[in-house]
């Protein structure tokens, strides 16, 4: 049998590429970001959600279904300055 594994710098290369595919959910009203958790809201984007956008549709089915409201509008990743800077660092 053979094993074949990648270099963790190749890792790290694909992780850079899907990020570009990223969203956070804002909540446009008041500014607010969901909370990385999935539930709850914060200012700070540090601990804001951070996911695809087939994930941030999940949210929004489950919100939904449960009669909770969904004020939440998905923004690409590349949007965000302090995002642009961390995408930079890394």
């Amino acid at each position: 049998m053979v094993s074949v594994s990648t270099a963790p710098h190749s890792n790290r290369a694909r992780e850079i590429a899907l990020a570009v595919h990223k969203f956070r959910l804002r909540d446009c009203t008041t500014g607010e970001f969901l909370h990385l958790s999935g539930q709850g809201r914060t200012r700070d984007i540090k601990l804001s959600w951070l996911g695809f956008s087939h994930q941030a549709q999940t949210l929004r089915d489950r919100a939904l279904a449960r009669g909770e409201p969904w004020p939440f509008t998905p923004i690409r990743r590349s949007l965000f300055e302090i995002d642009r800077a961390s995408q930079v660092m890394e």
